[in-house]
């Protein structure tokens, strides 16, 4: 009697810890792509975090990832292309021995996007806050890609005039910014000078925590500079869209002659495609100052491109656009 009463009361309980916690429901997959998707579900009043497991449909071995209350949403990641998985997840209203917990809501299951491979074909803007002989200068460094485009390995810049006045910068040396914008990130980074020789410097690129995302060297040719970086290794071959934009202070020193000055760029993909794009720029001199201040021409709008590095003319959100006088801006549509 003893044993079947211990028995009821087990039963009991196990039933009331369940019947604390509700059973997540509404479930749906969202932005689904050949890599990735999002696990949507009702959010459960009194939750504390939820459980979710997935795993390709037929198969045993499952994955879980977690997340925790009032998100109500998990990202899938690493996923299979043109594979179909199920997933299902559970609530969890206690925090401290997870005995407070909802059953397995039902499994839905959905099927990833195959991959198509866009062609290597980064868009290329180069270009000088001024055109007058023998002045310093900030030169601009701006490329996006779109979607399925594969990663950029290494980038170099030439020019056949020109050079870096490396005699006034010193090591610890604030030399510029850089913005990397991805679709699910942006990331601001400040230059910072950390070797400099008399024709060559390394610049180190800090995010806002002073974590290292990146480096850059530039160096003198006689004539002529050169700008070479190489990108961290992400763990794929092929970008989800980016727009990276390079600033570097009043360090390039324009010819002291009219002239073409030629920017010679190239890059390098990770599965070993290049792109090549030249950018002219005319070097004029005035005749009794080069001082003077270049004259007014009035720039219109050549493009406008959104984050993942396509046309942003009918978009809200972030957008880059393009001058006719080379300029870069970045910019926050609200409305078409």
């Amino acid at each position: 009697m003893l044993k079947k009463l211990l028995f009821i009361l087990l039963v009991y309980a196990t039933n009331n810890t369940f019947s604390q916690c509700t059973t997540p429901v509404s479930l749906s997959t969202s932005n689904v792509t050949f890599s990735n998707a999002q696990a949507n579900w009702s959010a459960v009043s009194g939750a504390y975090r939820y459980v979710l497991k997935y795993r390709i449909c037929g198969t045993t071995q499952w994955s879980s990832l977690q997340t925790y209350s009032p998100d109500s949403s998990r990202n899938l990641p690493s996923l299979q292309q043109a594979t179909c998985y199920e997933w299902t997840v559970r609530t969890f209203c206690d925090s401290t021995n997870n005995q407070i917990r909802s059953d397995w809501s039902d499994t839905i299951s959905f099927t990833t996007a195959t991959f198509v491979a866009a062609q290597f074909n980064p868009l290329i803007v180069n270009n000088l806050d001024t055109n007058y002989c023998g002045l310093r200068t900030s030169l601009k460094l701006y490329l996006s890609q779109v979607a399925n485009e594969p990663d950029i390995e290494s980038s170099t810049l030439t020019s056949d005039k020109g050079s870096f006045d490396l005699n006034s910068m010193s090591i610890g040396d604030s030399v510029g910014y850089a913005v990397l914008t991805t679709n699910s990130q942006t990331i601001n980074a400040s230059l910072r000078a950390t070797l400099v020789f008399a024709n060559y410097a390394m610049i180190q690129a800090n995010d806002s925590s002073g974590g290292i995302v990146g480096f850059f060297t530039i160096e003198n040719l006689n004539p002529g500079i050169k700008v070479s970086s190489t990108s961290p290794n992400d763990g794929n071959n092929y970008t989800s869209g980016l727009t990276s934009e390079v600033y570097f202070g009043e360090y390039f020193v324009n010819p002291d002659y009219s002239c073409v000055l030629n920017f010679y760029t190239e890059l390098e993909s990770e599965l070993n495609d290049y792109k090549y794009d030249t950018t002219s720029v005319n070097i004029i001199c005035n005749t009794t100052t080069s001082t003077m201040e270049p004259v007014f021409k009035p720039k219109r709008l050549l493009h406008s491109y959104n984050v993942l590095g396509t046309e942003a003319k009918w978009s809200t959100g972030i957008a880059i656009n393009i001058y006719s006088d080379g300029s870069v801006e970045k910019t926050v549509k609200t409305k078409y």
